[in-house]
């Protein structure tokens, strides 16, 4: 019997938005679900083994705008999806948002706003386009 433990790390993911991009403007905002309530029961990991959470996503076209678009995690603000005013409309952006670990072991929702124009008119929101999205999250184990 030895005085320590032993220790290892791994990561995982999940996708949340595949390669297949979502539209985001004038159509609305998005609704993504995360359930860890019977996934994460299932292969042995829970909460206190989860943490360092962040999403990863790739964004296009969100050009006509000076705020952005803000992300809620259960209903509080997590982060918001940087405009890239004046850029290049074709390019894809790579931006990542921190969640703090408030991941729950249940049913989450994640949910992305529209964004304002900067222009006004009657085209209130920038159409913009979101793919790739994942949720990283370390997980611990101690044996």
């Amino acid at each position: 019997m030895g005085l320590f433990t032993e220790a290892w790390a791994s990561s995982g993911h999940q996708f949340l938005i595949k390669s297949n991009p979502i539209q985001l403007g004038d159509f609305g905002k998005v609704k993504i679900d995360i359930d860890f309530s019977d996934k994460a029961y299932a292969i042995g990991i829970d909460k206190a083994n989860r943490h360092s959470y962040y999403i990863s996503f790739m964004v296009q076209n969100l050009t006509h705008s000076n705020q952005g678009a803000e992300v809620w995690l259960n209903n509080k603000k997590i982060g918001e999806i940087h405009a890239y005013p004046d850029e290049n409309q074709r390019h894809w952006y790579m931006q990542t948002i921190i969640l703090d670990n408030i991941i729950e072991d249940k049913k989450n929702e994640i949910e992305i706003l529209a964004a304002r124009r900067k222009d006004g008119g009657n085209d209130l929101y920038d159409d913009f386009l979101i793919k790739n999205m994942i949720l990283h999250y370390n997980i611990s184990y101690r044996d």
